[in-house]
């Protein structure tokens, strides 16, 4: 009887089963930490050993005044901190400017990237720290009702802004509020029924990104809309049903465009190079958008109806078709909408692909009737989605997940969280997951780290990944794994395509190949962390820089062309009097090289530094007055010649 139960015991105990958490590697597991509260994220060291020490390394900071952790001491969490990149406030009502701006004062101090700040509606005016400040690039206003911006100021930094249903005083305050911000090319605007602004100016030259969203449950009386100006637009995506005034000037730079408003308004602008474009409107506007878009490349057609039953639409034939089109409607078989679909397989050229989706009774009769249009296209493939398979579809998810009990995790995910995962995937494993779902099916798209990796089990060409580099509008992050057979025409080809589309982090790695940098990237200002990896780099020409680098790793890498398996420098020089962060990684090798080989450092700014060097015999470090923490691990032997001043935090092992 024991034996039974002990073997029932085992067989159950949920200690026994697989720790896959324990295989994530740290760094996504710092990504997941920082979508938590930061009470929670300090309650994970009690996990296990190897959590004791990985809270620490989360540079996101979340305060929410519904957990129990009061504002002080979370203030003076933050200026326990080394670095803070990322600070996000969620305070009630009872909370005033004397309590928020000393706390984004010492955030500012250590180098803040992004703020975002959600008050339920109170009055809230930008701390005096945050202007001419360069490092914050992102900036996230959500339910506060903002004070006027105060004159000669200016957000020279910020990047991204997020207006999420924010209160102003008048519509001139956004004219201001965007004004200070001249490098802005991130918008995304969201107003409600709390938001006060009747007509939205969008003012903006840099712009290259812009989402609306207008969820107003009831219309206000009177104009209210939008007006936008930004001809360096790229991306736009509208979704707004209530207003009933539109502007827009001239995009000549726009390439994507998803358009979602009132049937009764017309958009009035032309997208002379527009690609790709995903359309919520009823078959009388589609004409007149694809008149305005004689290049169009990739068109979505989501037909929508008015809600009066009084108003009708004609669909009339547009004069140009788009050189390729994936008509997507949203259809239940009116003439006028098979109209419009036979109109496209009839003109389209250029068509490869043609889907159409349909919940009518007729669905059969209506896939007969676009099967027998004479197409445009001799390669165009015809595809009906039919209502009833796509209930076996969800029948059959829903019965597997009543054999599991866990069920579907990871759909619970945010979209944020996914993309960062995703973000740790080969290019080609995260296009391969919008086969997934209707959820993952356009989420892949906006996954803005791409990586290539020439290696096996990965074997695409250099050449095709390029192509798909091309098709992004955005690529921020770009990271290559390549063999000795990739040219080097190819690489600079693709790192000038990345750094037209705002490339900010690059990583190579190329099996120690001798590497020159491509001109592109000299003098190109969006280019913050460069890291090499394993190669051999030529010299550097002279008058040239990196004039937006802020970080840069060297990773086991050859200077002037060297041909040696390891290594060659011998005594690395680090004269850099902007440095803030140091570290030194020597333990790789199997022998000591012989004569002098170590480091000599001059970084008067240096605020934290760790060392891990069991190979050099010879290290010399500058004067380091702002030195506050430092990591030391060294043989016995080596000479440590330095000023330590100031050092508050030192762990060493000698």
């Amino acid at each position: 009887m024991r034996n039974q139960i002990r073997r029932r015991g085992t067989r159950r105990n949920p200690i026994r089963r697989r720790d896959t958490v324990s295989e994530i590697p740290d760094e996504l597991l710092l990504t997941i930490l920082s979508f938590l509260p930061s009470k929670d994220v300090v309650a994970t060291s009690a996990i296990s050993k190897r959590w004791k020490s990985l809270w620490k390394e989360v540079k996101t900071f979340r305060y929410d005044d519904s957990y129990p952790l009061t504002f002080n001491m979370f203030a003076l969490f933050i200026r326990s901190r080394s670095s803070v990149d990322i600070l996000q406030l969620k305070l009630n009502p009872g909370f005033s400017r004397t309590n928020i701006n000393p706390l984004v004062k010492d955030a500012v101090a250590r180098s803040l990237r992004e703020l975002r700040i959600e008050m339920l509606y109170i009055s809230f005016e930008l701390p005096q720290c945050l202007y001419f400040y360069p490092q914050l690039e992102t900036l996230i206003l959500q339910k506060l009702s903002l004070v006027d911006i105060p004159s000669n100021v200016s957000l020279i930094g910020v990047k991204k802004l997020h207006i999420l249903s924010v209160r102003f005083s008048s519509d001139e305050s956004v004219i201001k509020l965007l004004s200070i911000c001249p490098l802005l090319e991130d918008l995304v605007v969201r107003r409600s029924l709390y938001t006060n602004v009747m007509i939205f100016t969008i003012d903006v030259p840099t712009l290259k990104n812009l989402c609306i969203y207008n969820s107003w449950k009831s219309r206000p009386e009177g104009v209210h809309g939008f007006v936008v100006n930004a001809p360096s637009l790229r991306c736009f995506n509208i979704k707004d049903s209530f207003s009933n005034y539109l502007r827009f000037g001239n995009m000549p730079e726009l390439v994507k465009a998803s358009v979602n408003i009132s049937p009764y308004l017309h958009l009035a602008t032309s997208f002379l190079f527009l690609d790709h474009l995903e359309l919520f409107s009823c078959p009388s506007q589609w004409c007149n958008l694809l008149k305005d878009a004689p290049i169009l490349r990739v068109l979505k057609l989501y037909q929508k109806h008015s809600q009066s039953n009084d108003v009708t639409y004609s669909w009339n034939q547009p004069i140009s078709v788009p050189e390729c089109l994936i008509a997507s409607s949203g259809d239940n078989g009116t003439d006028q909408e098979r109209e419009a679909a036979k109109y496209i397989l009839r003109n389209a050229s250029c068509l490869k692909k043609a889907s159409f989706y349909s919940k009518s009774a007729r669905k059969h009769d209506i896939l007969k009737e676009l099967e027998s249009v004479a197409r445009g296209s001799k390669t165009c493939m015809l595809g009906l989605f039919l209502g009833d398979e796509n209930l076996v579809i969800v029948k059959a998810m829903r019965n597997q997940n009543r054999r599991s009990p866990r069920g579907d995790k990871i759909s619970e995910f945010p979209d944020e969280l996914l993309l960062k995962i995703l973000s740790f995937l080969p290019s080609k494993d995260v296009v391969a997951t919008s086969a997934i779902s209707k959820r993952w099916k356009s989420l892949w798209k906006e996954v803005n780290t791409f990586r290539y990796d020439a290696t096996p089990p990965y074997p695409r060409t250099c050449q095709m990944f390029d192509l798909f580099i091309r098709s992004r509008s955005n690529v921020e992050s770009l990271q290559l794994k390549l063999n000795p057979n990739n040219s080097i025409q190819d690489i600079r080809d693709l790192v000038n395509d990345a750094a037209s589309r705002s490339l900010r982090e690059l990583r190579i790695e190329m099996i120690y190949k001798s590497f020159e940098f491509p001109q592109s990237l000299y003098l190109y200002p969006q280019l913050e962390t460069l890291i090499l990896e394993k190669l051999s780099l030529v010299d550097i020409p002279p008058n040239v820089s990196l004039i937006g680098l802020k970080k840069l790793n060297l990773l086991s890498v050859r200077f002037s062309n060297d041909e040696s398996t390891y290594t060659n420098v011998m005594v690395f020089t680090i004269d850099v009097p902007t440095l803030k962060c140091l570290s030194i990684d020597n333990t790789s090798g199997e022998s000591r090289p012989e004569g002098v080989h170590g480091f000599v450092i001059n970084a008067p700014s240096l605020r934290c530094f760790s060392i891990k060097d069991t190979f050099s015999n010879y290290v010399r470090f500058g004067d380091m007055p702002e030195l506050v923490k430092a990591s030391v691990n060294i043989i016995c032997d080596q000479p440590i010649l330095t000023a330590r001043e100031k050092v508050q935090s030192t762990s060493s092992k000698i």
